[in-house]
């Protein structure tokens, strides 16, 4: 072996290597990330054979007997993450751990063989190898800065289901550079988990983050492995902000209004529940639901000149969750059975929300942290030290915190207006001569117009021509009692009488929502019509015998109503 001593150094974790007898052999290995496409690091594998002597040239210089320091010299070469420096061997000189640029990046050097001989007395033959990984950049130059990514690699999956949506998974990992914090320490000063916010999938239009995000942090702390899923929703409507689940079922019935006679009732129930992401609380649930209810209910008043009377509502809260349920029934007013469904809102496209409001509310939720910003901390990887007795690792993560103002959702159950309070309303005339056929026919809702068909006339002790007839309705009206019709003027000269004694009304209260009572009416007048000549009756009979003689109350002017 050349002597090598004036030019040439080898040293790790405190030992020098001295003397003319050392001999180096080098082995580059190149590592690749997990694709395979890139190469990360390069792993310099130093095998040194060397003799360990007892005279002035041997492991001190000073002809100390070598045996009695072989202990010493094991310990420090059985010993990983150390200081090393080679140089002057003609291998391009290497060093690691010495400064903040040339850092082993994967928790070295790492020592692998260790091999001793003993030839005669006082003098030892060590095999030692010992692996470096440092990154290789240009011109040669090995660095290994920590906290450098080393890999970000991920795959992706796509599920579609039987309705046409689909599900999509995002699954990968980074991986830094990592080391102690300083040579022969057993602490560390960064993670993985210290570059997630370097992770981003983006939300595709019209998908949620439908399941929870996984993050591991491998036990070197060195990886973070990641998988997200996307699922697209089957709905064109967008849940509102801040809602990470929601139902809402909205139906419409019509049946018999309990025993008020048959009168169709027309309702519309919503139903469902919904769960609040975080920080928003259970209270800003409750505002949203209110909000998509308010705008089909909106619908049926400003669009349909409609009016919903809400008739029930049940809330319940989930106390340990950020979830509610809830149902509410109302009574659509002024509605037919063929447009029950137009007038009640249904299958209308939510305006009120969009998708765009609803990924920018949940940006808190679905980051890479969640809201809990839940932070590994650096400070709490701590290795094992095998020599020491008593350590106490203490895991830890930092928490943020969140304040944020509830809101309460809030529906007022008002009255309709005097002039959409009926609910039902049928007038009716009939003559109590049966010798003759009439026509039936319901009382428009305004209260204005009967029609009925031309007929003969009785006559009356004096020899003028009379008809009798009745006058009978109901209704059923909210927040106010029912008006009943009444004569206010004739035509054609001819009397119109009530025959008071035959006169009939009443109404009950059918049913009471708060301040909103639900009043059924009824009544029967008996009406007489004298004609003053057979002239006059035939002239009547020309023109038609209908609602011309008589009028009844406007609805919208209750003040009629004496």
């Amino acid at each position: 072996m050349s002597n090598l001593k004036q030019f040439a150094t080898i040293s790790y974790n405190g030992y020098e290597f001295k003397g003319p007898r050392n001999s180096v052999q080098l082995e580059l290995q190149h590592v690749r990330d997990e694709s395979g496409r890139y190469i990360t690091h390069t792993v310099f594998r130093f095998s040194i054979d060397t003799w360990i002597t007892s005279d002035s040239e041997g492991v001190y210089g000073d002809g100390s007997d070598a045996s009695a320091h072989m202990k010493d010299i094991r310990a420090a070469l059985s010993v990983d993450g150390g200081r090393f420096e080679l140089s002057g061997f003609g291998l391009g000189d290497v060093t690691a751990n010495t400064n903040d640029i040339d850092r082993d990046v994967n928790f070295g050097p790492k020592v692998t063989i260790m091999k001793m001989r003993n030839i005669g007395s006082g003098c030892i033959v060590l095999m030692w190898s010992i692996d470096v990984a440092l990154k290789v950049c240009s011109k040669g130059d090995a660095v290994g800065v920590l906290g450098r990514l080393k890999e970000y690699v991920y795959a992706m999956r796509w599920a579609i289901k039987p309705n046409g949506c689909t599900t999509r998974i995002v699954e990968g990992h980074i991986e830094i550079f990592n080391n102690r914090s300083a040579a022969g320490e057993l602490t560390v000063n960064v993670t993985a988990d210290d570059y997630r916010d370097l992770i981003f999938v983006p939300i595709p239009d019209g998908f949620l983050r439908s399941q929870p995000q996984e993050y591991i942090l491998s036990p070197n702390h060195q990886r973070l492995q990641f998988r997200v899923t996307d699922e697209e929703q089957l709905s064109e409507n967008s849940f509102p902000p801040g809602v990470v689940n929601m139902s809402l079922e909205h139906s419409v019935s019509s049946n018999l209004f309990g025993d008020g006679g048959g009168f169709q009732n027309h309702t519309a129930t919503f139903t469902g529940s919904i769960e609040m992401a975080k920080p928003f609380p259970a209270s800003v649930g409750w505002a949203k639901a209110i909000m998509l209810m308010q705008e089909r209910l909106v619908h049926a008043v400003n669009s349909l000149l409609k009016t919903p009377m809400i008739t029930e509502l049940t809330v319940t809260e989930f106390v340990f969750e950020r979830r509610l349920s809830f149902s509410l029934k109302y009574r659509l007013l002024g509605s037919s059975l063929k447009d029950l469904v137009e007038d009640s809102g249904l299958f209308t496209k939510v305006q009120s929300t969009t998708a765009q409001a609803y990924r920018d509310s949940m940006a808190v939720a679905w980051a890479n942290r969640g809201a809990a910003r839940l932070m590994h901390d650096p400070t709490s990887d701590r290795m094992v030290d095998q020599c020491a007795l008593n350590q106490q690792i203490q895991i830890k993560d930092q928490v943020a915190k969140y304040f944020l103002d509830g809101a309460t959702g809030m529906i007022l159950l008002q009255c309709p207006p005097e002039r959409n309070s009926y609910m039902m309303l049928e007038n009716y005339i009939d003559f109590e001569d049966s010798t003759f056929t009439v026509d039936l026919q319901e009382m428009s809702a305004d209260g204005k117009s009967v029609t009925t068909t031309k007929r003969k006339p009785q006559r009356t002790g004096d020899g003028k021509p009379t008809i009798r007839f009745v006058v009978y309705g109901r209704s059923l009206r909210v927040g106010y009692l029912p008006q009943y019709p009444r004569q206010v003027e004739s035509a054609w000269g001819s009397t119109v009488q009530l025959l008071v004694d035959e006169k009939k009304e009443s109404y009950s209260l059918v049913s009471k929502y708060g301040e909103c009572s639900i009043y059924a009416g009824k009544w029967r007048h008996v009406y007489q019509i004298q004609f003053n000549s057979d002239s006059e009756y035939e002239a009547a009979r020309e023109r038609g015998i209908n609602g011309a003689f008589f009028k009844f109350v406007d609805p919208e002017k209750p003040d009629q109503n004496k």
